[in-house]
């Protein structure tokens, strides 16, 4: 069964046939996909050639290992070369790319990448959770890009944000260091 508000990969295929099926339809959607699944080298294959609107994530669900890139489990790092070849393969196929991280290192690479290939800015944007890692999304901002902010809300909220943390500790991270930056320009 499928996990409300989550991700899993025994609810993938479902959600991609649902994705083509609407997309085919005529509505306008999208599919975030993530970049530490093996799975998605070939999930992003049909939506490319669609020139459909993608939206690539690292990934943060426990996933068993056997469903993850190579050292995935062992180091976030290790899905940056595999989440820049679904961004930069979205981008040159035709696709609006959601670029959804908060690693400062891999948007550094990205935003490299984009600037030298000059892909115009209506053709992707970073997203970012509220409260975190602001003074990036700033800086973002600041260099032209455009930047979405994702913003948990409704009756689940807190809900929905302590299965984050629960799943991705890093998180709290994130948060606790920008409630202190704030309070502190307060």
């Amino acid at each position: 069964m499928c996990r409300a508000g989550g991700s899993d990969t025994r609810c993938t295929q479902k959600t991609l046939d649902a994705f083509l099926k609407l997309e085919a339809d005529g509505y306008p959607v999208g599919i975030a996909l993530q970049a530490y699944l093996t799975r998605t080298n070939d999930d992003i294959v049909s939506p490319q050639a669609r020139k459909s609107r993608v939206r690539i994530c690292k990934g943060i669900y426990a996933e068993a290992n056997e469903h993850l890139v190579n050292g995935a489990s062992r180091d976030r790092a290790a899905i940056n070369s595999h989440f820049i070849r679904h961004v930069s393969s979205s981008l040159q196929a035709g696709s609006f790319a959601g670029i959804a991280t908060h690693d400062a290192q891999l948007i550094d690479r990205l935003s490299d990448w984009l600037q030298s290939e000059r892909i115009d800015s209506s053709r992707f944007e970073f997203q970012m959770l509220l409260g975190v890692c602001e003074p990036l999304r700033d800086a973002l901002l600041a260099q032209g890009f455009n930047v979405r902010v994702y913003v948990p809300y409704g009756h689940d909220w807190y809900g929905y944000s302590t299965r984050r943390i629960k799943e991705n500790p890093r998180i709290a991270g994130y948060i606790v260091a920008a409630m202190i930056r704030r309070n502190r320009t307060r």
